[in-house]
């Protein structure tokens, strides 16, 4: 990636590929097993155009890659780096994100599920997280609204499933005008989503997002 940020990186599940993608908006495949004393990549790519790459993630088979940038459609491949779907974009003069066929604003982070091959979350500035199925490409399957404890819209900076799937957990954006804390909401990934099923209003320095979530074997933690 030259001089430019790595800024998403992503392991097969046989530990053979490497994934990633930088602030040059370039994904680039990378083989172990084939890499000589060059250590070069491959193959590299533009899957997303002009925009920055911020999330990479194989299926749990291997054979799809899910890819998250700085547009408001996420983007599924195969293995080889081939479009098997693009998320659509949704009208962005709907107000209500129910409504909306896809994200409006950046995408900040993706995610498969832990046991269902074709389902993935997608998270982002609009203030939602949506779930997708890669064979459904004409719009999302469900929408969950993110807000703060005074039920205002805020953007959501990374999501997860649980590792057993139950659950859907996001990051919410620090209010930086408000200096109000953000938070992590988790949601039950059966619905329903009207609200967070838990909340933890505090889970951030004030003044910092959260990049990242994981949840431990336990499920719980």
């Amino acid at each position: 990636h030259g001089t430019k940020p790595v800024s998403a990186m992503g392991l097969d599940p046989a530990g053979a590929r490497l994934l990633t993608g930088g602030y040059d908006c370039e994904l680039k495949f990378w083989d172990f097993a084939g890499m000589d004393s060059t250590l070069q990549s491959f193959r590299s790519m533009h899957p997303c155009e002009s925009h920055q790459i911020c999330s990479l993630q194989y299926s749990n088979t291997g054979d799809m890659i899910l890819v998250g940038s700085g547009s408001a459609q996420a983007k599924v491949l195969d293995r080889d780096g081939h479009n098997v779907m693009e998320c659509p974009k949704g009208w962005q003069y709907i107000s209500d994100m129910n409504n909306t066929n896809g994200h409006i604003s950046m995408i900040n982070g993706a995610c498969w599920h832990p046991r269902i091959k074709e389902l993935f979350l997608t998270c982002s500035n609009d203030c939602t997280i949506r779930i997708w199925d890669v064979y459904q490409k004409k719009k999302q399957l469900d929408v969950l609204k993110a807000k703060d404890k005074h039920g205002r819209k805020t953007g959501v900076t990374t999501c997860a499933f649980s590792r057993d799937g139950k659950l859907i957990g996001g990051a919410m954006q620090t209010i930086f005008l408000s200096k109000q804390n953000g938070s992590i909401q988790l949601w039950n990934s059966t619905g329903p989503f009207v609200r967070s099923s838990i909340t933890n209003h505090t889970a951030h320095t004030p003044g910092q997002d959260t990049s990242c979530l994981c949840f431990a074997h336990d499920n719980t933690t």
